[in-house]
């Protein structure tokens, strides 16, 4: 759990420091997100 949690302080920090191009990061972000998303939705259906 600490690990994840660093790594996402980590993320933060990289995201604060490239606010410059905070649009095309956060679409990047974004999609990852939603393809996470897909991915779990379809993997709980399979158990399911």
């Amino acid at each position: 759990m600490r690990a994840i949690v660093e790594k996402i302080e980590k993320f933060l920090t990289l995201t604060s420091d490239t606010l410059s191009t905070d649009s095309s990061l956060h679409n990047r972000v974004s999609k990852i997100l939603r393809l996470n998303a897909g991915f779990m939705l379809k993997l709980t259906v399979l158990f399911l």
